[in-house]
Formats: structure tokens, sequence, C-alpha cells
């Protein structure tokens, strides 16, 4: 892999223009029709908009079972929200060896947040937090290996920080969202033959 050299100028870390979409349509492979995901999803969409609802919603299930492409689905649903619920939806695939500063740049784009030439994570974390924490957002943490604090990347928790940020992550281990506290944990089984 190619190491980039930053160099770390002190510019005005400042907001974008105002503009930046509420989500961002993902070409998907999505078939609709299979009961066993569409009840899946429409448990998902229905925990997000749920106030109530724990901060973090894990989704497990093995790989190349179709949750990325549900999460591309459900990301794309939130457009056609009549109510806009959330400022921001934004989908990140984290992947086993993440690079946190690819996602926190990732996260702060969508939100109109230029924290790119700041070397820190822990700066970028905090200007994200800062960001963020006024915010209604939901954040699709796609393909998690390993858990992970969600505030040295800079997403709010439901701690005090945030009550209106929804964190939705997938992975291949259940212990991932244990360890993460998500709540509900989701199970997404295989196809049954005939839906295969």
């Amino acid at each position: 892999m190619t190491r980039l050299n930053v160099f770390n100028i002190n510019l005005p870390t400042e907001l974008n223009p105002p503009g930046s979409e509420t989500i961002l349509k993902i070409s998907t492979k999505y078939l609709e029709g299979l009961k066993d995901v569409e009840s899946t999803k429409a448990y998902i969409i229905s925990e997000i908009k749920n106030v109530k609802t724990h901060v973090v919603i894990g989704l497990h299930g093995m790989g190349g079972i179709g949750k990325t492409t549900l999460m591309q689905e459900i990301n794309n649903e939130f457009e056609k929200d009549p109510h806009k619920r959330f400022t921001f939806v934004i989908m990140a695939i984290v992947s086993d060896s993440p690079n946190i500063k690819k996602l926190q740049n990732q996260i702060g784009e969508r939100v109109g947040l230029n924290i790119q030439n700041i070397e820190s994570e822990t700066v970028r974390a905090s200007r994200l937090l800062k960001r963020l924490k006024n915010e209604s957002i939901v954040i699709i943490l796609d393909d998690i290996w390993n858990a992970h604090d969600l505030s040295t990347i800079g997403i709010p928790r439901g701690n005090g920080e945030n009550k209106c940020c929804k964190i939705v992550l997938t992975t291949r281990n259940e212990d991932v969202c244990k360890q993460m506290n998500a709540d509900p944990i989701i199970h997404m089984a295989c196809l049954n033959h005939n839906q295969a």
C-alpha cells in the first residue's frame, strides 16, 4: 500500500458551503420480494425511526449473505421518507483493516466538515463529535470485523453526547454487535431454498 505524505498546514477547519446531499443514493442489486429479506429491511427501518430504540442497531450474518446490499437499499429508502427525520444518512465501509482517517474524512465530507488537513485522529474525532452531536443522523457502518469505540472515530453515542444519531452496523460476528452494545441485534439468515 502506498503511503501519502500529508503536510499539516494550519488552515481553518470550516464547514463547506450548504447543499450537501441528505442521502447519496447507492446503486444496488437488491431484489425485492424476498419475504425474509423484506421483513428484515422493514424491521431495521422501523428501529431506526423509533425514538425509543437504542443508538446502535446490529445486523450479523455470514459473509456473502447480502448484508451490504440490504444496507444499500435501506440507505436509499430514506430518500423516500416524507418526514425527512434525518439530516443525513451516511453509509461507510469499515472492513477488516479500517483506515480511521479515511472513515473520518468520508463522514466529515458528507456533513460539510473539512478535516482533511488535520493530521491528528483525536483532533479530527473531536471536530466530528462537535459537528454531529446536534444533528439527527443515520450512520451505516458496513463490514465491521472488530469492535470499535465510536467516539474515537468521532461518532456520538447516546450517553449524553447525542440521542439523535442512529448507528447501524453490519458484521459477520454477533460478538462484535454485543461488544458495541447494539440493541437490537438482528441475525440475517440464509435464504431458504425457494428464495435462493
